[in-house]
């Protein structure tokens, strides 16, 4: 069997059993799982190394939330639906999920011995940290509030507040988002100033009554 092959069955036998309990589908095309959620799906996806082999395995996972209503919404808009992602990262960026000290981004799996206390460990650190950070995610406040958190992406965390009917914390999140912006002279698309600068000028009157 091929790396991914092997992998794949160890997640068939310790993984799907407690990931399907909780709703969750396999998607083995994708090396996947996801799960419906009200307005969102959460997806939770393993990539592996490209120097993989039988005996020396690594792999390392995403979680990630994406909704359709939100490129629908943003038609309404009369913007472009760039996706319909609404927030995710990889696992160690999630918070609680790594130990005090721990740098890992990767699990490595060599021979057979350790295989499946690794898969064990990855399934419990999912069910601790990684579910309840989809949950978080799943929910059109949670999600604004973590690109907050991470200080990045201020435009879609507005849009997430107002679609929660919060404008006045749409407004606040915008111009926080510009004086940020501003006083680390950005450039990139991401950090469009006008751009922004017109959405926080469109919701201050708003925010004023």
């Amino acid at each position: 069997m091929s790396p991914k092959e092997l992998l794949w069955v160890l997640f068939e036998e310790v993984v799907s059993p407690k990931l399907r309990e909780l709703g969750f589908s396999p998607v083995a095309s994708a090396f996947s799982f996801k799960r419906s959620r009200g307005d969102f799906v959460q997806l939770i996806s393993i990539n592996l190394g490209r120097q993989n082999t039988q005996d020396n395995i690594h792999f390392w996972s995403a979680f990630n939330v994406k909704s359709p209503k939100y490129a629908r919404w943003l038609k309404k808009q009369g913007r472009e639906a760039v996706g319909v992602y609404v927030g995710g990262c990889p696992h160690w960026n999630i918070p609680t999920w790594r130990i005090p000290g721990d740098s890992a981004t990767s699990y490595y799996i060599s021979g057979d011995a350790m295989r499946c206390s690794v898969v064990e460990d990855w399934l419990g650190r999912c069910l601790i940290s990684g579910l309840p950070y989809l949950d978080q995610l799943s929910s059109w406040e949670g999600a604004a509030q973590d690109l907050v958190r991470r200080k990045w992406h201020w435009n879609e965390a507005a849009d997430f507040y107002l679609i929660a009917g919060q404008v006045d914390r749409a407004a606040e999140t915008l111009a926080t988002g510009v004086e940020l912006l501003e006083s680390k002279n950005l450039s990139w698309a991401e950090s469009d100033h006008p751009t922004i600068r017109r959405k926080a000028a469109s919701a201050e009157p708003r925010k004023r009554h």
